[in-house]
């Protein structure tokens, strides 16, 4: 198959995404081509440096694993990657567009030094603590309990609203606060001060600070939790979608990983395109996305998906010869398209399943191929739920 990166030249319409398996790097250098200059908003979660590897169980063998991703071995390798993809994200936003860079203390002066030099000085907007839970302590230094989330525009026309994303105020504790009641029954506190009354309403939204100590990370017994290593709250994801996207707008996941931001999209009305170079990542993202509950936006189906895969990086996950109807990623043979293998099956109880397709129907899914230019396109259909897989 030929390995070219073939991007669609349609963006994804609202509240529907496109997921995208292959290297950011060559995935933005090809967005760039034709979408340059209209994205809205993108996030960017990297692998950090550490020289780990990240794995899930195998479901044959409780000491086998399942990689899933990498971190960087050095610095230096990391900022080399960061430098090659920020001009390209600059690129994709549009003129309102806004960057969120999340990483680690221990890389946020770096990476600060990095964005001045693309988005420039003018263009800092914020930088955001996102504290997590973490039983680590050191006599040696306080323990490092948070992550930082860097905020860069492309110019001062930037949309950015914090009440978007404001939650009510609430009870208010101050003692020089007097509590009544308005017309309509609503809450409300009193202050004088320098000679001016000035009232709160208990219901009225509160934009939130640069501490983001509201919001739970994931954790085992967390309701969000898929067992992807990194996963971050839906919550903080849509905090920011709020902020600085507006209803419709398009956003980017450089990273896509445990796939919280385009979950984070479709209940927010944004159209979203995700990218990791993860089989898991996708896997995780689709199962997310079909288990979801009735989809927050009205007229919105959450079923409109797009998954592009790239053989050649699915060479490495092992193919079973069972044959099965588990959801999995997709990849044709050119040989024999009457023929369906899956790259993956399931995750079950945190276990890799491998999984082959065979072209048929079924109860509980329906195969439609057809052809996307010089690309096999293959359109899954759920009751709720279609998927159209673009071979490379």
């Amino acid at each position: 198959m030929d390995k070219t990166i073939v991007i669609s030249q349609d963006m994804p319409s609202s509240s529907s995404g496109r997921f995208i398996l292959g290297d950011a790097y060559e995935v933005l250098r090809d967005l760039v081509k034709i979408h340059a200059g209209h994205i809205d908003l993108i996030y960017m979660d990297p692998p950090s440096v550490s020289n780990s590897t990240y794995c899930i169980s195998s479901a044959k063998s409780k000491t086998a694993k399942t990689k899933v991703y990498s971190d960087f071995k050095t610095s230096e390798c990391y900022l080399d990657y960061i430098r090659s993809i920020l001009p390209l994200c600059h690129d994709l936003l549009s003129r309102s567009g806004t960057l969120f860079f999340h990483c680690t203390p221990l890389l946020s002066a770096y990476i600060r030094i990095e964005l001045d030099k693309v988005f420039g000085k003018k263009n800092y907007v914020n930088e955001i603590v996102s504290p997590f839970k973490s039983k680590g302590r050191s006599t040696r230094r306080f323990s490092q309990r948070h992550d930082c989330i860097l905020v860069y525009a492309v110019s001062k026309a930037y949309y950015f609203n914090t009440i978007n994303a404001g939650q009510a105020r609430g009870e208010m504790q101050d003692n020089h606060l007097k509590k009544s009641f308005d017309e309509d029954g609503r809450i409300y506190y009193t202050v004088n001060s320098r000679g001016k009354k000035y009232r709160y309403y208990a219901d009225e939204p509160v934009a939130p600070s640069d501490i983001w100590n509201d919001i739970d990370s994931i954790g085992p017994n967390h309701v969000e939790h898929t067992g992807y290593p990194g996963q971050k709250p839906i919550d903080l994801l849509k905090r920011i979608l709020l902020t600085a996207s507006k209803q419709n707008a398009t956003v980017l996941d450089v990273f896509s990983g445990s796939g919280s931001l385009a979950v984070a999209a479709i209940e927010t009305g944004r159209s979203w395109i995700s990218i990791d170079n993860s089989p898991i990542a996708l896997l995780t993202l689709r199962k997310r996305i079909q288990s979801m509950d009735t989809p927050i936006i009205q007229n919105t189906n959450k079923a409109s998906f797009i998954s592009q895969i790239i053989p050649c990086f699915m060479g490495d996950i092992e193919i079973s010869e069972k044959i099965s109807t588990q959801d999995s990623v997709i990849s044709i043979d050119n040989s024999d398209k009457s023929i369906i293998y899956a790259a993956l099956g399931e995750i079950s109880g945190g276990s890799f399943i491998p999984a082959v397709f065979t072209y048929k129907r079924t109860d509980r899914i329906a195969f439609n191929s057809s052809h996307v230019g010089n690309n096999i396109a293959l359109h899954i259909t759920f009751s709720d739920y279609t998927e159209k897989v673009i071979l490379m």
